[in-house]
């Protein structure tokens, strides 16, 4: 099977986006104009790690502990963002070793993942969310919470089997992992999956993909490798396209997992044409503005980075796992 064809396009996106997170960041490793709240934080360290910024990934990393993190309450503040967030902040911390960090946050994780479910929810919620339990199951992974990892990868299994048929895809579930199918119609793009339609969170089915074949891979077990197969058929029986927010080209790195565990083309073709998708979203400049907004439109600078930081990192791991 070829490597990625358009492997060059990628590096060289990946390189452009990275520069231009580093031209914003300021000596006290805080990005220019952008308020100290996770949002524009919480991606960059993992990426910075991933691509060997070791100076700039410390700068950061002893800023966030100055800023984001109250020594009050057992220095971690708890209201900094959503799950998915603080997940990926518990990663880059581990990846950038400010162990005391990524520990808070772990444990802050396992405050709030279900005891019997293993699945995840926000403080105060009962409902688990798909995205949540898979972004929380990569952090115990790299935070070494082997146990915790492996609950939420039970919980994603559960989850695709009780929706096998189904033509519309629930992502958020009950205290029994029975999907919650009742909530008011504004709110249905954080709900449902339906066949067809843009701009959904496709991305929470790639991210369940890549947790279960990670999670195939540290326990041994099929069973994980089947549901992250199981994850990729909704997918296409849903009529996933590379189009929309930028934010769903996680879908393509759960695409590069898989190609790297089955050699499968149909999810290499997937990753080659994702990699084509951002590099055609990213700006001169080398950001990723929201596609939803026009480009002389003014871009929430936290949102820019935030939005930069995981494209970048998502190409980091197209060619990881694809070369």
């Amino acid at each position: 099977m070829p490597r990625l064809t358009n492997a060059v396009s990628c590096i060289r996106a990946r390189q452009k986006a990275t520069q231009w997170l580093l031209d914003q960041q300021e000596k006290d490793g805080s990005y220019r104009d952008v308020e100290p709240e996770l949002l524009g934080y919480a991606r960059s360290p993992y990426l910075l790690a991933s691509t060997g910024r070791a100076e700039e990934l410390s700068r950061m990393l002893d800023w966030i502990r100055r800023n984001l993190f109250d020594p009050e309450k057992d220095g971690y503040a708890p209201s900094q963002g959503n799950l998915e967030l603080q997940a990926w902040l518990a990663a880059g911390a581990r990846a950038g070793a400010a162990f005391d960090l990524s520990a808070r946050l772990t444990a802050r994780l396992l405050e709030l993942q279900g005891r019997h479910t293993g699945g995840l929810h926000e403080a105060g919620q009962s409902a688990s969310r798909l995205g949540a339990a898979a972004c929380g199951g990569l952090a115990f992974l790299h935070c070494g919470a082997r146990r915790a990892a492996r609950a939420a990868a039970n919980f994603l299994v559960v989850a695709v089997k009780t929706q096998k048929g189904s033509k519309d895809f629930y992502l958020r579930f009950d205290q029994h992992i029975r999907p919650i199918t009742n909530f008011p119609s504004g709110e249905a793009r954080e709900h449902v999956i339906r066949p067809g339609e843009k701009s959904q969170r496709h991305g929470d089915l790639g991210l369940a993909i890549v947790l279960l074949t990670a999670a195939a891979a540290w326990f041994g077990e099929n069973d994980y490798l089947r549901a992250a197969r199981a994850y990729y058929d909704v997918a296409e029986h849903i009529n996933w396209r590379p189009e929309g927010p930028l934010e769903t080209a996680a879908m393509g790195w759960g695409a590069a997992t898989l190609y790297h565990v089955t050699r499968r083309r149909k999810y290499y073709d997937a990753v080659r044409k994702l990699v084509n998708f951002m590099v055609e979203q990213q700006s001169e400049e080398g950001c990723w503005p929201d596609s939803n907004r026009s480009r002389d439109e003014e871009q929430p600078r936290a949102a820019l980075i935030d939005r930069t930081a995981y494209a970048a990192l998502l190409l980091n791991e197209f060619l990881r796992e694809v070369q």
